[in-house]
């Protein structure tokens, strides 16, 4: 298990509006944070990190926060 306060999770590029995004859980639990994104996102999420790891992705890929209501409803529309 991984101390970290939270996980983050970034997306496909192929979702326009997701492209470049991630959404933050706040978990200690690598599992139950994937399980609450999974419910919320199914599989439509690419990498899964520590919180820790969050800066560095963020000056690494140029990546801004969205939360994780306004990530699924974007999924939603896509599929249809």
């Amino acid at each position: 298990m991984n101390n970290a306060t939270g996980w983050f999770f970034t997306f496909p590029q192929r979702i326009e509006e997701l492209r470049n995004r991630y959404v933050l859980i706040h978990t200690m639990d690598f599992d139950h944070a994937r399980f609450e994104v999974g419910q919320a996102l199914g599989v439509t999420w690419a990498f899964q990190y520590p919180a820790s790891d969050v800066e560095r992705q963020i000056e690494k890929f140029g990546l801004s926060e969205i939360p994780l209501v306004e990530a699924s409803e974007i999924i939603l529309r896509n599929k249809s």
